[in-house]
C-alpha cells in the first residue's frame, strides 16, 4: 500500500513547457489590456481637461472682445470713429473716460482760433504728452483730430494743451454752443496674425488670444441699420465676430465662439438721426455660440 501511494506521487508532475507558455501569453494580453485601458482612460481625461480649457478661452476672448467693440467711437463724432474694415481685421478709434471742454469765456465768442498752437482748457490733468485729443463741437458738428505735443500746463487758469499742429478750424461760442469737449482717444486694430489675434493700440501691438486657427481664426461681418450686408464703413452698425481656436497638440481639431454685437456708440444720420442698433431674426445684440468640435 505504502509502495502504490509512493508510485502514484512519484508519477505526479508539474506544468509542461506549452502550458507555461500559454500561461504567460494570457497574462501578459491581460497585463496589456489593461494598460491600453488606463491609458485610454487618461488620454481621454487629458483630451477632455484641454478641451475645456479651449472652450474657456474662447468664451473669455469673445466676451473680451465684445466689450471692446462696444466702446467703438465712444465720446467721438459720427462717421470717424470706423478707419477701416476687413474680413480678418477691424481698425477704430475710441474715446476714453478722459475728457474735459473748453472754457466758455461770455466777453470772447472765440473758443480758439485757426492756427493756435495751444488750446485753452478747463483742465488739463491726466492728459499727456503725444495723446491723441478730438476737439468737438457738437452743435455745429465742428471737430478735428490733433495729438499732444510736450508736457500740457496745469499751473495756470485756464489749463493749456500744447498741439502737434495748429488748429485748422475757428471755434465759436453760440446761444446755443457752450460747451465744445476735448477727448482723448485711441486707434485700435483686432487683427490675426499668424495663431493669435493681436489688439493694436496707436501702434503698440500685445496678444489678445493665442493658438487660433492660422488660416480663418478670426472673422468679422459687418451689417448695417437693417441687418444688410454692408462694406461702406459709414453705415457699419453691427459686427459679427467668429473666432476658431486649434489644440495646438492637435491642429486637425477645433472649436468656433461666434459673438454679435451692435457698435453702441455709432450714429448714421440719413435723414433722420436713428441709433446704431437694429435686432435681426431671433439673434439677440450679443448672442454667443459654440459650434462643434472636428
Amino acid at each position: 500500500m505504502k509502495q502504490s501511494l509512493l508510485r502514484r506521487f512519484n508519477n505526479q508532475s508539474g506544468l509542461t513547457l506549452i502550458e507555461t507558455l500559454i500561461a504567460t501569453a494570457i497574462g501578459v494580453l491581460v497585463l496589456a489590456t489593461t494598460y491600453k485601458l488606463f491609458t485610454a482612460q487618461d488620454d481621454a481625461l487629458t483630451l477632455a481637461n484641454k478641451n475645456n480649457v479651449i472652450r474657456s478661452d474662447g468664451r473669455l476672448a469673445v466676451e473680451t472682445l465684445a466689450k471692446e467693440l462696444r466702446q467703438v467711437g465712444f465720446s467721438l463724432p459720427p462717421d470717424i470713429k470706423i478707419i477701416s474694415i476687413d474680413e480678418n481685421s477691424f481698425e477704430y478709434r475710441v474715446g476714453s473716460d478722459l475728457q474735459t471742454t473748453i472754457p466758455y469765456d461770455p466777453s470772447n465768442p472765440l473758443a480758439a482760433n485757426i492756427g493756435d498752437t495751444t488750446l485753452n482748457v478747463v483742465s488739463a490733468d491726466g492728459f499727456s504728452d503725444l495723446f491723441n485729443i478730438c476737439i468737438y463741437d457738437p452743435v455745429n458738428e465742428l471737430f478735428e483730430l490733433s495729438s499732444i505735443d510736450g508736457t500740457p500746463n496745469v499751473d495756470i487758469e485756464p489749463n493749456y494743451l500744447p498741439l502737434n499742429e495748429p488748429l485748422t478750424n475757428d471755434y465759436k461760442f453760440g446761444v446755443n454752443s457752450k460747451f465744445i469737449r476735448v477727448a482723448h482717444y485711441n486707434n485700435v486694430i483686432i487683427e490675426q496674425d499668424g495663431i493669435n489675434i493681436n489688439k493694436v493700440v496707436n501702434g503698440d501691438s500685445s496678444i489678445f488670444l493665442r493658438n487660433v486657427v492660422p488660416a480663418n481664426g478670426l472673422g468679422f461681418e459687418y451689417f448695417d441699420e437693417s441687418g444688410n450686408p454692408v462694406n461702406d464703413i459709414s453705415k457699419v452698425s453691427k459686427v459679427a465676430v467668429t473666432i476658431r481656436l486649434e489644440d495646438p497638440d492637435n491642429t486637425s481639431a477645433s472649436i468656433e465662439f461666434k459673438t454679435d454685437v451692435a457698435l453702441r456708440n455709432v450714429q448714421h444720420y440719413e435723414g433722420s438721426h436713428s441709433e446704431g442698433s437694429h435686432s435681426e431674426g431671433s439673434n439677440s445684440e450679443d448672442s454667443q455660440g459654440e459650434g462643434s468640435r472636428r
